[in-house]
């Protein structure tokens, strides 16, 4: 049944197994809330589910679903608190939220009035308080109104504040490219949100909402919470509406005005949200402020409770961060980790009776009564068997090893697929549209452990078998060496997972050689990845992670051009960082090219939390591969699937099978563990086709219900079976402290200098293990290996050994043993496990030692996510023992950089703060330091601090003779200096960098210096000192072998020879040349962002070059990658190339889109320079869609940026457009005037381009001046011009405007040569031919009013013999009419 046929609980329905229905709350439109008792606690809860009619559209499921996804990441005590989440089993999706008793302060408005200051205080600075944390975490709430806002009593207080309803929030700043199509599916198509009386303007026109939108609503909820008023009013809905978008409201009455609150809530309702304040953080300094000018005192109803302010709101952030204990309110409760994203709730759990249906064969009640027989008539289930082909990927690869032993272990079950039909139809069905698309998929599948995704996995790589399909699977382990799971996974597709590395470098080696593609360095190199030699301290800085992933990507997308492949990576909740950031990494790739690629992930929730960033992680993977990732849960078996289940593992008597089933909860593998158990009893006897128990009960059987204890007496079980080998339970002690899968030789060597066991002893406990399944034998990177067999068994060893002191002394010796033996194989040593070790014995100065070594092999490698971890562990054991020295102050610095880096800036800032107030960084480290913040500050338009500490780092570099550090400081200051458009200071700095250079003896530094003057150049519309600055730059670039700074200044090199200013008739050559240089670097060196940079230069080369389809194609790649990396300016400068390459293919309002998306980019960034040009690219949209009138205005606004600010980049190309608009309007004197200003200076600071139309469109007004001898001089220099420009579009413009010419002279065979290359464009320069017909009428129109004479006759009909070949047939009799009345007025009288 669907939720479209479902019905609403009523009262006395248990939900979930749990939730049991009381009452009906409240029903809306959208959905109805319950007030309901969580039984097994007896705790009060509301159920809020969504009505069936509602459900219907998978939309509003969505957004339902998502109000719980927003609302399960907030931690404030004013926003409401999500308990659970689910859907029954009808399909009806609910949210169990806590319970409320109170009004909504809408009801209380309308009951009492307004409030009054001192409770409207009280209750709007927690409902800012909530705001603040959501605005924090990028969330916006969209619908803030009187209703939404709940007060109640609570921790003894009255008018606590709980806000509700985060239905239509939304993610905003970095997170709005990470929700990516799923979040514009909710709010596309014109869709409106939010309720007028409470709507900003932005909402209302469906524009893009920041933080600010919902400051506009908090500032008319303060209005009405203090006046009692509604804050608009209107006879309707669009009424209202239409005054939210032009008129001033709230009315505020004068005295209201006249306060500090007047000002605050005029300034939060401002139209503009960049005129507002930005957030709900800012507003409540504000609304603090105001409050204590109008000796407002916050008190809730009655007085008695105490007033919600603290210290916190009257002193000083300064004060506060010296004493951070004084606050006693909200700064007081558990800090929120802004970088972890809490997941939907999991509505799988471990817990008794869940995944149980009543009506079939379990449920898990509170007292645990005797089992309920198998139910009568259950329903069919479809049971999917997999006819095996082999054995699957991992155990074909799996070699055998000569202990005695192996030959008597027990099979495993070999197990059909059951109860899974539905899932595994769905991978299949992806798995093959990855094949027929060419399109990636990415798959989430999450289970608790032991309910089956091995077993699905498996399953639907047996089913691929007869497909053309490559595939392979591997498993990540808890603390395993980086990227270790990813190398099996890679092997695995030739058939040689933790084979060694002769075997793997001969198969591979060969079939690359066969495939091709591949030069024998890179296969080495591949090889190198799979099976690692030793890494020498010395070469750590250079394994770049870039680089690796770039090779990495590469190698699958030719291998997938032979055959689609499938990758299984399981228990991803284990994977380290670099695994994860190569996942995030091919997530772009498959985004954004055809990429036959599927991968599938499984995780088990319930150990998410052994990785905090996991989710954020998922998230960004998500983001970047798009509507292409899914995730699906995977429940535990119950009815006809579990009873079918259990007859496949064994064939059961029914009582007994009733028995496991009650036991095992649905849990495949431990229904499995417990019928193992009652084998190695001997307990079973076969009566009929069915087993049954030899002695006892069925309903007697005691059994834990926890799988991990039940792995605990499984492992017992072996013991006491074993107990004539007594070395058994050390061999499986040492066995689980030195790992899940541990080499044989550091067995042995721990065994025998410790316990003195010897080799034949040791092989025989090994097989006694084997014989059990509770260990087997593997083959890892050419080391013979001892491998539990499932991890909970692991598990449950450590966690008794946890109980005995002995284990510090297992750990002590574990870590030695580990460096030792690693070294002398010269293999990497683990130093993150033996710092796990050292920790676990108590060596604390030995485990901060090595897990500092960590830290810095991960940022070596440029491993950033594992050097946040690594150092964000290190942090805290330093704080933990007191420690400010030189270590913490390395571990700050990182953090505050690798947060940076991710974008977590309020972050960074703490860490840079650190560092900086207690001074603690000493010579470079120091101006390190404070660049470093300088920088961060400058990223969120701080300029005034930033110039400070970009300063004190300038003075502290000299102060030390540290002259690398002073270039850097100076490129900072000059960087501010160019945003803020101050002309003079930044052209001091940069003389000084100029005069660096010719004493700079470092080339990295000479070239990132000489990079910094080429931009500053191209600002100022200086381009041939960009060209020159640029290839100084390379020449420095190449000296120290550089190849990022190398690659930079390549792209910029190769936009820089597109400019028409070169005046080189091969310069597009020689810029697509050394761009697809700079592309082959970025791709070798992995920088997915300087990737996409020369994507967006090399589309804008063809779009030069007018191949439009090459050139959307990418710059579409270009801007999509940007869009997942979150890199603003690049992002707004590809919006801009796109919205051209919309004009020259005649897309104008898509164009408008594009230009209006790179403006608001430009200014949310604050760069005035960048915003002019999108601002001048829309206005030539308007011309070409006849807007004249708007196009003078955003014109003329361009102009005045662009002159203001001192840059004369694209200020030629705007004056052209204007001069075209002064044609139009007939304000001929002024297009005149502006042409010739052009003309007068272009040539000193313009492009050939520009003087190119210039001189042409100067020739077409002198046509219209009857200027004819002008006319033709400057048509012809035009066209020469254009002709060494090599630019097809700005030609066909100079000679669309000199046919004319030609026929207002009569020269006919020039003119129809001319206007044969008319013909085939349909743009001429940016001008679409169409508008380009009209300004010709209009001109000739002008000129008949202002000077009617023959010679207008004579324009006229040129004009209409032009507009007659161009099909305008009725518009052409109408200027030969004219014309001839002219003829007639103005006829020679004889």
């Amino acid at each position: 049944m669907t939720s479209i046929d479902a019905t609403l609980p009523e009262a006395g329905d248990l939900i979930g197994g749990r939730f049991r229905i009381l009452e009906v709350l409240g029903t809306g439109g959208f959905g109805t809330v319950y007030r309901a008792v969580q039984e097994n606690i007896g705790r009060d809860v509301a159920l809020k589910f969504l009505t069936p009619v509602v459900a219907k559209d998978p939309i509003n499921v969505e957004r339902f679903r998502r109000e719980a996804f927003h609302v399960s990441q907030l931690r404030h005590p004013n926003t409401i608190t999500l308990y659970d989440y689910g859907q029954t089993e009808d399909g009806l999706a609910y949210m169990v939220m806590e319970f409320l008793e109170g009004d909504a302060l809408g009801d209380i408005i309308q009951s009492q009035g307004g409030l009054g200051w001192a409770r409207a205080a009280h209750v709007y600075i927690q409902v800012l308080k909530s705001l603040s944390e959501a605005h924090r975490r990028g969330l916006v709430h969209r619908d803030l109104k009187p209703e939404n806002i709940f007060l109640c009593e609570m921790f003894g207080e009255r008018d606590y504040v709980k806000v509700l309803d985060f239905g239509v929030a939304k993610m905003t700043l970095a997170d709005s490219e990470d929700e990516g199509d799923g979040e514009e599916a909710l709010t596309r198509a014109g869709r409106i949100f939010g309720t007028p009386l409470y709507m900003a303007p932005e909402q209302a026109c469906a524009e893009p909402i920041t933080p600010a939108t919902d400051v506009y609503a908090l500032g008319l909820l303060l209005y009405e919470m203090v006046t009692g008023l509604p804050p608009v009013t209107g006879r309707n809905r669009m009424d209202v509406i239409h005054k939210q978008i032009r008129d001033l409201v709230p009315e505020l009455s004068p005295e209201l005005e006249a306060t500090p609150m007047g000002v605050l809530i005029r300034k939060a309702c401002e139209k503009d949200p960049t005129t507002r304040y930005p957030d709900a953080a800012a507003l409540l300094d504000g609304f603090l402020d105001a409050m204590q000018a109008m000796g407002i005192k916050p008190t809730p109803q009655g007085g008695a409770s105490r007033p919600e302010v603290s210290a916190s709101h009257i002193v000083p952030q300064e004060v506060q961060r010296a004493f951070p204990h004084s606050s006693t309110t909200e700064e007081s409760s558990t800090p929120v980790d802004d970088t972890v994203l809490t997941p939907l709730p999991d509505t799988t759990s471990n817990k008794a009776g869940d995944e149980i249906d009543a009506t079939h064969l379990i449920e898990m009640p509170a007292t645990r009564p005797e089992p309920p027989p198998l139910p009568r008539g259950a329903p069919r289930v479809e049971i999917k068997r997999i006819a095996r082909q082999g054995a699957p990927p991992s155990e074909a690869a799996r070699p055998s090893f000569p202990f005695h032993a192996r030959a008597h272990s027990r099979p495993r079950f070999d197990l059909p697929l059951i109860g899974r039909d539905r899932e595994f139809d769905q991978l299949v069905g992806l798995a093959r549209s990855v094949q027929q698309l060419s399109a990636g998929q990415v798959v989430l599948l999450e289970g608790e452990g032991g309910v089956g995704k091995t077993h699905l996995v498996h399953a639907v790589m047996s089913a691929l078998n007869e497909e053309a399909v490559d595939y392979s699977t591997a498993a990540f382990r808890r603390r395993s060496l980086p990227m270790e799971g990813l190398r099996e996974l890679l092997a695995g597709l030739w058939g040689v997972s933790h084979s060694e590395r002769m075997q793997v470098d001969t198969t591979v080696r060969q079939d690359l050689r066969q495939l091709g593609g591949f030069s024998d360095s890179e296969i080495s190199a591949i090889v190198d990845f799979l099976r690692p030699r030793v890494v020498e301290a010395t070469d750590l800085a250079q394994a770049e992670s870039g680089v690796l992933f770039a090779r990495l990507e590469r190698l699958i997308l030719r291998l997938a051009e032979r055959r689609p492949i499938v990758l299984a990576l399981e228990d991803v909740q284990y994977a380290d960082s670099g695994s994860l950031a190569f996942l995030e990494y091919f997530a772009v790739t498959m985004r954004t090219q055809a990429c036959p690629v599927m991968v599938m992930l499984t995780m088990r929730p319930e150990e998410r939390a052994l990785n905090p960033d996991l989710e954020d992680h998922l998230r960004t993977i998500g983001a970047n591969v798009g509507v292409s990732f899914s995730r699906q849960r995977l429940r535990r078996l119950s009815g006809k699937a579990l009873s079918v289940f259990l007859d496949s593992i064994l064939p059961l008597e029914s009582r007994l099978k009733e028995r496991v089933g009650w036991l095992s909860q649905g849990v495949p593998l431990h229904a499995i563990q417990i019928i193992r158990y009652l084998q190695n009893e001997n307990n079973l006897a076969r009566q009929g086709s069915r087993w049954s128990l030899k002695s006892g009960n069925p309903r007697k059987i005691e059994l834990p219900p926890d799988l991990m204890e039940l792995m605990a007496l499984r492992v017992e079980q072996a013991i006491h079976k074993h107990r004539d080998r007594p070395q058994l339970r050390r061999v499986l002690e040492w066995l689980s402290v030195l790992g899940m899968r541990v080499p044989v030789d550091l067995l042995k060597a721990a065994l025998g200098h410790f316990e003195s066991i010897e080799l034949e002893d040791l092989e025989r406990e090994l097989g006694a293990l084997s014989e059990e399944a509770i260990a087997r034998q593997s083959l890892h990177q050419n080391l013979i290996c001892v491998e539990f067999e499932n991890s909970l068994l692991r598990e449950a060893l450590l966690k008794e050994l946890r109980e005995q002191w002995s284990t510090r002394g297992m750990h002590q010796s574990a870590a030695q043993l580990k460096h030792t033996f690693y070294s002398e194989r010269q293999l990497e040593v683990p130093l993150v496990e033996i710092a796990d070790h050292w920790r676990q014995a108590g060596e604390m100065e030995r485990y901060r030692d090595t897990l500092s070594a960590a830290a810095k092999r991960s940022m070596n490698r440029f491993d950033q996510r594992g050097a946040r971890e690594r150092y964000r562990e290190l942090l805290g054991l330093l704080e933990s023992r007191g420690e400010r020295g030189e270590l913490w102050t390395e571990a700050n610095l990182a953090m505050a950089e690798l947060a940076r880096r991710f974008g977590e800036f309020g972050l960074a800032e703490e860490h840079y703060r650190r560092v900086v107030d207690t001074d603690s960084a000493r010579g470079s480290e120091r101006s390190r330091s404070l660049r470093g913040f300088a920088h961060l500050l400058t990223i969120q338009s701080r300029f005034d601090e930033a110039t400070h500490l970009y300063s004190l780092a300038l003075d502290y570099s000299q102060q030390i003779q540290d002259v690398a550090g002073v270039a850097k400081a100076l490129i900072g200051l000059s960087r501010v200096h160019l945003t803020q458009a101050d002309a003079l200071a930044g052209q001091q700095v940069r003389d000084r960098l100029e005069m660096m250079l010719k004493t700079l003896d470092d080339a990295e530094v000479s070239g990132q210096v000489l990079l910094h003057l080429a931009e500053a150049a191209q600002r100022r519309g200086d381009h041939d000192k960009r060209y020159e600055y640029l290839k100084r730059a390379r020449t420095s670039f190449e000296t120290s072998q550089d190849r990022q700074g190398l690659s930079d200044a390549l792209i910029a090199l190769g936009g820089a020879l597109m400019a028409p200013s070169l005046n080189a008739p091969d310069r597009f050559e020689i810029a697509e040349q050394t761009l697809r240089e700079a592309l082959e670097l970025k791709r070798t060196i992995g920088d997915r962002h300087g990737l996409a940079e020369a994507f967006r230069q090399l589309g804008q080369l063809k779009l030069e070059t007018e191949d439009f389809a090459q050139a959307e194609s990418l710059l579409q790649q270009g801007l999509n990658i940007h869009q997942a990396l979150g890199t603003p300016f690049n992002i707004g400068a590809s919006h801009n190339a796109m919205g051209i390459l919309m004009v020259m293919t005649r897309r104008y309002d898509k164009a408008e889109r594009h230009f209006d998306a790179a403006a608001e980019v430009f200014g949310r960034m604050g760069d005035q320079v960048a915003i002019s040009q999108p601002l001048t690219n829309k206005g030539i949209v308007l011309i070409n869609q006849r807007r004249f009138a708007e196009a003078q205005t955003i014109l003329r606004e361009a102009r005045r940026l662009k002159e203001s600010l001192g840059t004369s980049w694209g200020l030629f190309d705007l004056r052209n457009n204007l001069a075209l608009v002064d044609m139009w309007h007939g304000e001929l004197a002024s297009a005149e005037r502006t042409l010739r200003e052009t003309l007068r200076h272009v040539d000193a600071q313009g492009t050939a381009e520009d003087r190119a139309k210039a001189r042409s469109l100067m020739g077409l007004l002198q046509c219209f001046l009857s200027r004819l001898h002008m006319a033709a001089l400057e048509l012809g220099r035009a066209r020469a011009d254009a002709e060494d420009l090599g630019m097809p579009r700005v030609e066909v413009f100079c000679q669309a405007n000199a046919a004319f010419y030609a026929l207002l002279t009569e020269s006919h065979g020039a003119y129809e040569s001319l206007i044969a290359e008319v013909d085939g464009h349909e743009i001429l320069a940016d001008l679409d031919r169409e508008i380009w017909l009209d300004v010709l009428g209009q001109l000739a129109m002008h000129s008949a009013e202002l000077a009617p004479s023959r010679q207008a006759a004579r324009q006229l009909r040129a004009v209409a013999t032009i507009w007659q070949r161009f099909g305008r047939a009725e518009q052409t009799r109408k200027l030969l009419s004219l014309a001839d009345k002219l003829d007639a007025e103005f006829a020679p009288r004889h």
